[in-house]
């Protein structure tokens, strides 16, 4: 255990050594959610089922999830993306809010914005949502950002992907 806690403190500057280096830093990322998005209670959590690839609403009820998304510092957050799947095209919907910043002591006050989806029955089996700081008169989002979602029975939440540009 020893040597794999010094292997880890070592290896942490070599996560920086691209920058160090002249190399470029990522311009997007694009995550499945089953590793950056829980329910948002416990018992929302009872209502989910996650995979490597997903994060789906198996319960009779409205799950309401929380995903907080990486921010590649300095760059700042250009556009956020995040698929939606009905895979039985089943009557329902997905309302999420995309919220910019953090509660820290120092920062600026959280933003939201809010888009949503309703499927009819036999729908199409994915939407997409797209936040662009433009739309809200901004221009770049100040980050971290974070989604909260409310998903209905049988909704699942696929990729989720951010675009960055470089701090000015």
């Amino acid at each position: 255990m020893k040597n794999l806690v010094g292997s880890l403190v070592l290896g942490i500057p070599l996560l920086w050594a691209p920058a160090a280096f002249g190399q470029s830093q990522p311009t997007a990322v694009i995550q499945n959610p089953s590793g950056i998005c829980d329910g948002a209670t416990p018992a929302y959590d009872a209502l989910l089922r996650k995979t490597p690839t997903k994060v789906a609403n198996v319960g009779t009820k409205v799950a309401y999830v929380s995903c907080s998304l990486p921010l590649l510092f300095p760059n700042e957050v250009d556009t956020v993306s995040l698929f939606v799947r009905n895979p039985n095209r089943v009557k329902g919907s997905v309302s999420c809010t995309l919220v910019d910043g953090t509660n820290g002591a120092d920062a600026p006050p959280t933003r939201s914005y809010a888009q949503s989806y309703a499927f009819a029955a036999g729908d199409r089996t994915w939407i997409s949502f797209y936040w662009e700081p433009a739309a809200y008169g901004l221009v770049t989002f100040s980050g971290p950002v974070n989604l909260s979602c409310a998903l209905s029975p049988g909704m699942e939440l696929d990729n989720i992907g951010e675009e960055f540009v470089a701090a000015p």
